[in-house]
């Protein structure tokens, strides 16, 4: 659905333990990474 003034961000959180928000369970696989956003009007 398209909202004006409106971005959406969608991350993958990959973590090690249990954060209480989904799975139930930690994600092994962890890998660092650089994210940049850049807006262009």
């Amino acid at each position: 659905m398209f909202i004006l003034g409106v971005v959406d961000v969608f991350l993958d959180r990959r973590l090690t333990r249990d954060d209480g928000r989904g799975l139930g369970q930690g994600i092994l696989d962890n890998r660092e990474v650089i994210s940049t956003f850049k807006i262009l009007f």
